[in-house]
């Protein structure tokens, strides 16, 4: 179904893009960062880097440096 609603989206609003909403990106935290010993410190720091970069470049910038700290950059 996922990708049926995609391709009908994608005829009806061809400039639109599709975005993961902040309650889905920080449900999978759990999942994500379970490998992490300090998970509530890492979960907060990330929530820190989500609402306080402004800036596209800041944010990717400051996931970079997040995901290394934490040993999360190869992981998906």
């Amino acid at each position: 179904m996922r990708k049926q609603k995609k391709k009908a989206l994608t005829n009806v609003m061809p400039d639109t893009a599709q975005r993961y909403c902040l309650w889905h990106i920080l449900s999978k935290l759990p999942v994500k960062f379970k490998e992490i010993v300090d998970y509530n410190r890492a979960a907060l720091q990330f929530k820190i880097l989500i609402y306080k970069s402004v800036m596209i470049q800041e944010f990717e910038t400051k996931l970079g440096e997040f995901l290394v700290t934490h040993g999360l950059q190869n992981k998906e």
